[in-house]
């Protein structure tokens, strides 16, 4: 590890372990809060891990590092009582470490009344929790996200507007979204286009259970961004609830990507948790399953009436046919110390299954990892 890595790791981990203060307003409009995750993890094979940020992490065959780590911060300002906005964003490692600066949320809110809100800017797709909260490690207690960063078919954010409206009906309440937009991918051969989606939370007492459906749309582009073809559609789903029940909770989720042209994928993931006052271990178990689509199959090219002129480019490297599959089991623990900064470790089994070699980017070794992290709010 290079001097200047090791120093920005000691700074981060001064930085958050000092900085425990209270998210007081800065003044009468502007409120500020920061997140943070240091996190130390070791593989005794070279394996790509799900990651804090939104950039994968490969980690080396018996390597240890902190290149998972992540601080971020908050502000929101309060420009009347009923117009306000946010800006959300992280600092993280990304290529040929060097430190990396995104933001994820961007946006103005106005509250409209009567539990209505309308809200314009950029946004994370809700899609399962693990997308939302993934830069927020404090928020779960898990070591690591859930799910892949490709976990919402690679529609992970979007430029937009949204509608939320809130139903109270006595101990219960109902939580609803509509969003429009133009949604970005994570793959840059590929230009998005825009995006619906719909979202439903129910929440009564210690349950909760939210879905959420999405439409978008995307077009393959050249090294130059020229439109080679309009690959056609994305429909995706997921559907996600927590019980506490008898002391345990119980937290499950399971979502579903059907695209044209690029890979479907699933997931489907089961968490199990007993606290023991601010001690909670838990063990989960998930499944990631990639389908490979063969383009010929895809995009039948027999019989069809000649194109005058040249026929568009294909990109080079069209995926071959074949399911690529992804299970996980972790166990660990989170030991809450203060109300805003917590301990946890982590030990997960990795088992990567590509039989028919479908050509994915993904290491598909299998293996072991174990992480120890230090996690708060500020």
């Amino acid at each position: 590890m290079s001097i200047k890595k090791r120093l920005c790791y000691s700074i981060i981990g001064v930085f958050c372990l000092f900085l425990q203060c209270v998210a007081e307003p800065w003044s009468d409009r502007l409120y500020l809060n920061g997140f943070y995750t240091l996190d130390f993890t070791y593989t005794d094979t070279q394996i790509g891990l799900v990651s804090n940020s939104h950039r994968p992490r490969v980690y080396e065959e018996e390597s240890a590092g902190l290149e998972n780590s992540i601080i971020g911060g908050q502000a929101e300002y309060e420009v009347t009582p009923d117009i306000s906005s946010l800006i959300q964003g992280k600092l993280f490692y990304g290529s040929d470490d060097e430190a990396s600066f995104k933001v994820d949320w961007a946006y103005v809110s106005f509250d409209l009344g009567e539990d209505n809100r309308l809200r314009a800017g950029k946004f994370q797709t809700p899609f399962l929790q693990g997308t939302e909260l993934r830069n927020i490690g404090f928020s779960r207690i898990w070591a690591r996200p859930l799910i892949p960063v490709d976990g919402a078919s690679g529609f992970n954010e979007y430029l937009g507007v949204e509608y939320l409206k809130t139903l109270y009906t006595g101990d219960s309440h109902w939580d609803f979204q509509l969003a429009l937009g133009r949604v970005d991918h994570e793959q840059d051969e590929l230009e998005a286009r825009n995006i619906e989606l719909i979202s439903a939370r129910y929440l009564y007492q210690d349950f909760w259970l939210r879905a959420v459906l999405t439409h978008g749309e995307y077009a393959f582009i050249d090294d130059e961004g020229e439109e080679l073809f309009f690959s056609g559609n994305a429909f995706l789903a997921s559907i996600e609830a927590e019980l506490s029940l008898l002391g345990w909770v119980v937290h499950g989720g399971y979502s579903l990507g059907d695209t044209e042209l690029t890979p479907d994928s699933s997931i489907f993931y089961l968490s199990l948790a007993f606290p023991f006052g601010r001690f909670t271990p838990y063990v989960y178990g998930s499944n990631t399953q990639v389908e490979v689509e063969d383009m010929d199959e895809a995009f039948p090219m027999d019989n069809e009436p000649p194109l005058e002129g040249d026929p568009p480019p294909m990109p080079e490297g069209p995926p071959s046919a074949g399911d690529y599959e992804v299970m996980s089991l972790a166990v660990g623990a989170r030991w809450q110390l203060t109300e805003r900064f917590g301990v946890k470790f982590q030990f997960e089994n990795i088992e990567k299954n590509n039989p028919e070699e479908a050509e994915i980017s993904a290491t598909t070794n299998n293996g072991n990892s174990f992480s120890i992290l230090l996690e708060g709010i500020f």
